[in-house]
């Protein structure tokens, strides 16, 4: 999921990843993404799934990280398949906002925290995912990194609107 994230990104963008489970580390340091990007994802395939799960260190590391650059865009993508320890998760979200540092979640599979994901992603102004198959999170990834960038929306001349579906709050509009 991170590398098709990083495929995305463009030559002034910075890219990071920290990997978590009790304790947390940075197998991609925040950097520029376009140079890097074959290292980067060298370092990606070197990461060992593991338990268990202890999210509030990594976040305030991520936030600490994130102050320290100069991006216009500072989005935080959070991922877990497990429970975490209680902390003061909306204090620290809440300090990530004030900052311009948005945080979306994604919980994978059943022993997610998904109420605490969910309300993470809500603090962050950003969008909480609940998946159950681990292989639709490439896109969730690939998703969120667009509407990060804001390429979301196509434009020109080619792009032609259809209507694939009539519904009653549009009769009688062209």
């Amino acid at each position: 999921a991170s590398k098709a994230a990083l495929e995305l990104m463009e030559e002034e963008q910075q890219f990071g990843l920290l990997a978590f489970d009790y304790h947390f580390y940075w197998p991609v340091p925040i950097q520029e993404a376009l140079p890097n990007r074959r290292a980067i994802e060298e370092r990606i395939a070197s990461i060992e799934a593991s338990s268990p799960t202890n999210i509030y260190p990594a976040l305030q590391d991520v936030y600490s990280a994130l102050q320290g650059t100069d991006a216009e865009v500072k989005h935080v993508i959070l991922l877990s398949d497990g429970k975490t320890y209680e902390d003061d998760y909306e204090g620290l979200v809440n300090d990530m906002v004030e900052d311009e540092i948005t945080v979306s979640t994604v919980a994978v599979g059943d022993k997610a925290d998904r109420e605490l994901l969910g309300s993470i992603a809500e603090w962050g102004q950003g969008r909480s995912y609940f998946i159950e198959d681990p292989t639709r999170v490439p896109q969730v990834f690939v998703d969120e990194t667009q509407l990060a960038q804001g390429v979301t929306i196509e434009e020109g001349d080619d792009v032609i609107p259809m209507v694939r579906k009539s519904i009653e709050a549009f009769s009688g509009l062209e």
